[in-house]
């Protein structure tokens, strides 16, 4: 829905006016359609206008039919003439009922057209050009399997041992994320407390060979803003690209060992972590490198690694 939103606001656009141009003609063929089978007589009253008044007001009104399509005119004498009560009786409305139906073509019909073929005209340009995300896991998988270049998933760990077993996991994530070849660049871990620019010095941020970079934290760990953020912020600052955040939880499930009150914990620390993530503007994914399949990514977090993955 978000990637469709203008070209459907287009598309009902189009609608919307394409409607209101057939309900105008739709009036304009009642008024004629009913003037075969019955009379219509035209009139006027007010308790606050005068003719003079009423004659301005419809000189304004059907200024635009009476140029463009030479129709009769009235004056003052017409409009007091009339008057409802006033001798002579009322009119026949012929003259009138043609006044209106142009004044809609002229002033509804034409004009919601127009809108319409711009609208139209806009929702051909978002159809040609839809903004189609393939980097999303499902296309990346697709494209994989059609013989693509697999993707590649940085994975930049803070203070975090990488083990063997955890590695794998790691390749599990990335095969959900970008497809069953993907392949896992794996950085040295970062010092804790380590300035930003030393440990990213060697990093070439916006290489075109990663599909997507994600940073690995340890959910037992404590985010701090000067150690955990700065990183995350000096990152956001020196790639062009969007980056991730992976939160490994199966450190901290070892810690706690079936305790009571694991769950309420668990949620706690990710809640925490989660808070975390969102004031440096950076989408947080909880994962279990031990045992992946106990914690897949659900549909949000795969879409929001995916959104990083330019």
């Amino acid at each position: 829905m978000q990637l469709s939103r203008r070209l459907n606001l287009a598309r009902v656009g189009r609608t919307l006016h394409l409607a209101s141009a057939l309900f105008a003609l739709g009036a304009v063929g009642s008024l004629y359609a009913r003037g075969y089978v019955a009379k219509y007589s035209a009139g006027w009253e007010s308790t606050f206008l005068d003719a003079g008044q009423v004659h301005a007001a419809l000189s304004v009104l059907f200024t635009p039919a009476m140029t463009v399509f030479q129709l009769q005119g009235f004056s003052v004498a017409d409009v007091e003439a009339l008057r409802f009560g006033q001798p002579p009786l009322v009119e026949s409305g012929a003259r009138w009922v043609h006044l209106y139906a142009t004044t809609l073509l002229l002033l509804v019909v034409l004009p919601r057209l127009l809108l319409a073929g711009m609208a139209g005209l806009q929702a051909k340009k978002w159809a040609r050009n839809f903004p189609l995300d393939l980097n999303q896991p499902c296309y990346r998988r697709l494209l994989a399997a059609l013989g693509n270049a697999p993707g590649m998933l940085r994975v930049l760990p803070y203070s975090f041992a990488v083990d063997e077993a955890r590695a794998k996991g790691l390749v599990q994530v990335a095969s959900q994320l970008l497809g069953d070849q993907a392949q896992v660049l794996t950085r040295p871990s970062v010092a804790y407390g380590s300035e930003p620019g030393d440990a990213l010095r060697d990093i070439h941020l916006n290489d075109f060979e990663v599909s997507l970079t994600a940073v690995l934290f340890n959910l037992s760990a404590t985010p701090e803003h000067e150690n955990h953020g700065a990183l995350l912020d000096a990152l956001a600052r020196e790639s062009t690209r969007s980056i991730a955040v992976l939160v490994d939880e199966s450190s901290y499930l070892e810690r706690l060992g079936g305790q009571a009150g694991t769950v309420a914990r668990m949620n706690e620390r990710r809640a925490l972590w989660q808070q975390f993530c969102t004031f440096h503007k950076v989408p947080a994914t909880f994962v279990n490198l031990l045992n992946p399949d106990a914690r897949p990514l659900d549909m949000n977090a795969a879409l929001s690694l995916s959104k990083a993955a330019v």
